[in-house]
């Protein structure tokens, strides 16, 4: 099969106050609400399983094969799911797009990016799901089969190709915004260290997503 040796960007990052809190009752935006740090883990945990899965994508045996590609259909799940969350977040943080800040619309267009490239890697994913072509093709001979899985598994490493290149553009945007919220992040010592943690964040979407599409 194709080899997926990859990790993705999971999501928008902004130093504003986040609502992520806006499913509960007379919500406000704010740092440090524990459904961010929530999220925060989660994603580490995500990017965590993809490592491992890529390195079991380099065995041989069938059983780390089907464990590689588990670790890497959750990942896509968790991945779009929080990718929509943020979108509708960015969403919920202005109501109007005309009268909308400058920032506040490069960061919609940024999530939008995200969550349509996590929607393309989850279809991707899809191709890899373990033992989908035995069910969907049942009753084929073993041969058809075979040549079934390596298209699909084709069709499966296009979507992470073209997934990349829209976390490359959602990463792009992430950049624009950065550079203009940059008179935010002197505020104090710790919006400083908060900015150059995201500029190396930001540094590792746009080169990881460039290697995974030259791979």
């Amino acid at each position: 099969g194709v080899v997926q040796v990859a990790t993705m960007p999971p999501m928008h990052v902004a130093a504003r106050p986040r609502f992520f809190n806006m499913c509960m009752k007379n919500a406000e935006p704010r740092h440090g609400h524990f459904i961010e740090y929530a999220m925060g883990v989660t994603n580490i945990l995500v990017q965590i399983g993809f490592i491992w899965g890529s390195y079991l994508f380099l065995s041989s045996n069938d059983s780390d094969l089907m464990l590689g590609d588990t670790f890497f259909i959750i990942g896509s799940v968790i991945t779009f799911v929080f990718a929509l969350y943020a979108l509708i977040e960015s969403r919920a943080h202005w109501e109007h797009y005309q009268q909308a800040e400058r920032e506040d619309r490069i960061e919609f267009w940024e999530s939008a990016l995200f969550f349509a490239a996590g929607l393309v890697f989850l279809i991707g994913s899809l191709f890899y799901w373990p033992g989908i072509y035995d069910w969907w093709y049942e009753g084929e001979d073993e041969t058809y089969i075979h040549n079934m899985e390596e298209n699909g598994e084709g069709h499966g490493a296009g979507c992470f190709i073209a997934g990349s290149i829209l976390f490359l553009m959602a990463s792009m945007f992430n950049a624009i915004g950065l550079g203009m919220n940059k008179e935010e992040n002197e505020q104090n010592d710790n919006m400083r260290v908060v900015h150059y943690v995201h500029l190396v964040a930001l540094l590792c979407s746009q080169v990881g997503s460039a290697l995974f599409i030259a791979g």
